[in-house]
């Protein structure tokens, strides 16, 4: 199996920061796939990731921060024969109407359009199915990108943000749903954390995450020794702008975030969703 890996945020830095986070997101990626029991390979051209492996990897790539979005593909040559010829294979079951998306990176001999318009006749001729620019019951994506053409059907989001460890270390106080979201909020922008929970298995979910995630009992006052022995760079809490008057009871000079202070319960609760279960579409 063939996974086109993508990337959003990663690619507006520059070249040096740019070229780090991609190796961390390399790494981030292999060492999810070590800890579910699967072995993978993963390369890149000018603009995406790569992954090869024997197993779907989709939940995978889905809880992989950094990660924009994924699609599984088929890959053939990057002429207009050889990607007609698989987009008559792929298209083979299918029954309905369909459109072709195409985009190019380098330098060929046809355009974007060029090349929609005859993989899509090449389609209608083999299958004899009606074409729909609008809203086609088929959707395929067709990337040439040099002389390598990449075939797929639809995107699968992944949750974005920065690869772990790109970032600063935090102390995350995990006591509920709250204190969850606000952790996973700050690990999606890159964060590794410490997370301390007054009961056992609050902050479970985040393993999913993290591989690596440190765990200890606890609460504030932990993370605030923590804080003080200089092993994390600030405290994660979960609160609400209505307990934003607690946070006067903390030293001035003290590095607090709080992600979700000016979001309401609906869309804490999306957080929370999100967290403890990656919605990953079937591919």
């Amino acid at each position: 199996m063939l996974y086109m890996v993508r990337y959003s945020e990663l690619g507006l830095k520059s070249r040096p920061v740019r070229e780090r986070l991609i190796a961390l997101l390399r790494t981030n990626i292999l060492d999810l796939l070590e800890a579910a029991g699967m072995a993978g390979r993963v390369t890149r051209d000018g603009g995406h990731l790569y992954l090869e492996t024997d197993e779907p990897a989709d939940r995978i790539l889905s809880r992989t921060f950094g990660v924009h979005s994924h699609s599984l593909v088929a890959t053939t040559k990057g002429t207009a024969d050889d990607v007609c010829a698989l987009a008559v294979e792929i298209s083979g079951g299918w029954t309905g109407t369909f459109a072709v998306r195409a985009r190019r990176t380098g330098k060929h001999p046809f355009t974007s359009m060029e090349l929609a318009a005859v993989v899509g006749r090449s389609i209608v001729e083999a299958h004899g199915l009606p074409v729909d620019l609008t809203a086609p019951e088929h959707e395929l994506h067709v990337e040439v990108r040099g002389e390598r053409a990449y075939l797929y059907g639809e995107k699968v989001p992944g949750p974005g943000g920065f690869p772990l460890g790109s970032q600063k270390s935090l102390a995350a106080v995990v006591d509920g749903p709250r204190g969850l979201a606000a952790a996973w909020l700050m690990m999606k922008r890159g964060c590794k954390l410490v997370a301390f929970e007054p009961e056992a298995g609050l902050a479970a979910p985040l393993g999913g995450w993290d591989t690596h995630l440190k765990v200890r009992e606890g609460g504030m006052e932990e993370a605030l020794a923590l804080l003080e022995r200089g092993k994390v760079k600030g405290i994660v809490l979960g609160i609400a702008m209505a307990e934003a008057d607690t946070l006067a009871d903390l030293p001035s000079a003290l590095p607090v975030y709080t992600p979700l202070i000016a979001m309401g319960s609906d869309e804490v609760d999306v957080v929370v969703e999100r967290a403890l279960d990656p919605p990953v579409p079937v591919t």
